[in-house]
């Protein structure tokens, strides 16, 4: 499930149990620590900034009402869609492997139901944001994203002809 909240964007991937994780990325003092000062987001607008990958796992994948009311969050659109099953395992695998390999370097976040880690890409805001992120992602399980998804205008289609 792709959720738009507006000008960013997050996937949920449903794993094997069918419980659903949802996947974030953003730089880190503002998205994950919370500062949203006028220097955090100067920062975050026009440098290089480092950045995390969010990780919470959810109830449900597919129900969006569920997965709304569970995340607290605003979501302005869901897309529901079904992929291939190697193409979401190997998404998961190589998302989990990020969490792997910062385990040891966890950051807690303003909210403790996310688990969040440093990205080794440095966050961009004007190339590299959560809808750059969120878009790559998509391409991974074989949709195809047009557009520009730099404010979350962009559109996607699944890969299949």
């Amino acid at each position: 499930t792709l959720l738009d909240h507006g000008t960013h964007a997050s996937l949920v991937i449903e794993d094997e149990a069918g419980a659903g994780r949802r996947y974030s990325y953003g730089d880190r003092r503002w998205y994950a620590e919370g500062d949203t000062g006028i220097a955090a987001g100067f920062s975050a607008l026009f440098r290089r900034t480092p950045a995390v990958l969010g990780r919470i796992v959810l109830r449900t994948a597919t129900d969006t009402a569920a997965v709304e009311a569970e995340l607290g969050l605003e979501v302005e659109h869901a897309y529901v869609f079904r992929v291939p099953a190697d193409g979401a395992d190997a998404l998961l695998g190589g998302l989990d492997d990020v969490f792997a390999r910062a385990a040891s370097a966890r950051i807690p976040g303003m909210d403790p139901r996310i688990e969040f880690v440093p990205h080794p890409r440095p966050y961009a805001f004007f190339s590299r944001n959560s809808n750059h992120m969120v878009a790559g992602w998509m391409e991974e399980l074989g949709c195809d994203t047009s557009g520009n998804p730099f404010l979350s205008r962009w559109r996607v289609a699944d890969g299949s002809r």
